[in-house]
């Protein structure tokens, strides 16, 4: 709570170019009427969109100038109804915002709560990649944080982790669990899943930016990966990022037909690929993180 306080914004910028004008401005109540409602307008923006501290600790600071500017001069008084109807619309503002925030994040988890139910459904049709997506959601965010990817697109790439293997809902059962070598027909087919799935996510605005990374996170550094056969920069960074995330989870779980590698082995094969199937800057970024050290998750 104290970081989300000091971290200024827009409002905070405003607030104190108007603080400075009043203090300034030769004291009347018309300039101090003019100031209020700017202060009012400056501290509901703030509170609606940071909740009930920052909005309360801007509207003490601002109603701390005034006092101070005013407390000896003949209009003290006056001020008082406005200072307190000043501070009544940081109250109101802040707890608005904090009520508003509570929501946001009871949807936030709710939301999320169902795209991990969704991928526990898909990954029921196949026990041996229980907890898949889950693991490749917590490595992929893992590689974007030590890459200093920004929390939107972190939490893009969250997304399309939890929900990259979607189009596989489309693929046959005896394909899926097929645990000898695919016929070309039967490859053909698995190759779909990734434009399947992003199909599907496109029909949902809030998850346009994870289509995207559905569709991409199966194409090779190199160009030689599909759908669409991107290279380099060509793919989205987030696509990258999951498909390293992606490749680590499958080498280090273990399969009916072999065993899983360890954590250090798998990042030794992924620094092996650096520059065809993979990013090397996201193989250097996964090898800064601490899951090489920490191994596997535990949980799912």
């Amino acid at each position: 709570m104290a970081k989300d306080l000091l971290k200024l914004t827009w409002e905070d910028g405003a607030l104190a170019a108007a603080t400075a004008v009043w203090l300034a401005a030769p004291k009347g109540m018309t300039v101090f009427h003019l100031y209020t409602v700017g202060a009012m307008l400056f501290i509901l923006s703030l509170g609606f969109r940071r909740g009930l501290a920052a909005g309360l600790s801007r509207t003490l600071v601002a109603c701390a100038a005034v006092f101070l500017s005013a407390i000896y001069g003949p209009m003290a008084h006056e001020m008082w109804l406005e200072i307190f109807s000043l501070a009544s619309c940081g109250v109101f503002a802040g707890v608005l915002g904090w009520k508003q925030r509570k929501a946001q994040d009871a949807l936030k988890r709710s939301f999320y709560q169902t795209l991990e139910a969704l991928a526990r459904a898909l990954e029921a049709r196949d026990p041996y990649t229980e907890g898949h997506t889950q693991r490749t959601a917590r490595y992929a965010v893992a590689i974007a944080r030590e890459l200093g990817l920004d929390e939107p697109a972190r939490t893009t790439i969250e997304q399309a982790g939890l929900l990259h293997d979607l189009g596989k809902i489309a693929t046959p059962d005896a394909i899926l669990r097929k645990e000898g070598p695919l016929t070309p027909a039967e490859r053909t087919e698995m190759l779909r899943h990734p434009a399947a799935g992003s199909r599907i996510l496109s029909g949902v605005e809030f998850l346009s930016g994870a289509a995207v990374l559905v569709r991409s996170h199966h194409e090779n550094y190199d160009g030689t990966g599909y759908p669409d056969g991107l290279a380099g920069g060509a793919i989205p960074l987030g696509a990258r990022v999951l498909a390293a995330a992606d490749t680590l989870d499958a080498m280090t779980t273990d399969r009916p037909y072999r065993k899983g590698l360890s954590f250090a082995e798998a990042q030794r094969e992924l620094e092996r690929g650096a520059g065809s199937q993979f990013d090397p800057a996201v193989v250097t970024a996964l090898k800064r993180t601490d899951l090489i050290a920490a191994g596997p998750c535990a949980d799912t």
